[in-house]
């Protein structure tokens, strides 16, 4: 307990019970703004399941920097802002990931490996057998 009050994150009060500082509520709060984020973001924008969304979300929350987190509040506001053009962005997306066919030198995003199919493990079709 003694690096946490030293950085300022817990109290002791004179009947040496513990409790968060404000300065530690406001790191509590932010982590798990992170969390929820994430977690929406890798789900309804990503459309990762929400049982891996919520894994991946735990595992991110504390890597996440402020400034990331800062802008993906704006992205999801934007996408908030309007119902119709949120869905829309989001389907549009999806439609487009969809369309990938794994031959770098087809695509945009990869440079010379599938970038999809290396993270998937699967053979991309311009790969050799």
């Amino acid at each position: 307990m003694r690096p946490l009050k030293s950085i300022g994150l817990v109290e002791q009060d004179e009947n040496r019970h513990l409790r968060l500082s404000e300065h530690g509520k406001a790191l509590v709060a932010a982590i798990r703004t992170k969390r929820l984020l994430m977690r929406r973001f890798l789900s309804e924008v990503l459309g990762v399941a929400a049982d891996q969304a919520e894994i991946d979300a735990c595992k991110l929350e504390h890597l996440l920097s402020n400034q990331s987190a800062e802008r993906l509040v704006a992205f999801l506001r934007f996408l908030d802002s309007n119902a119709e053009r949120g869905a829309a962005f989001v389907q549009a997306w999806r439609a487009a990931d969809a369309t990938c066919i794994g031959i770098p030198e087809h695509c945009p995003t990869c440079e010379t490996d599938c970038l999809a199919a290396n993270v998937s493990g699967r053979k991309s079709p311009g790969s050799e057998p």
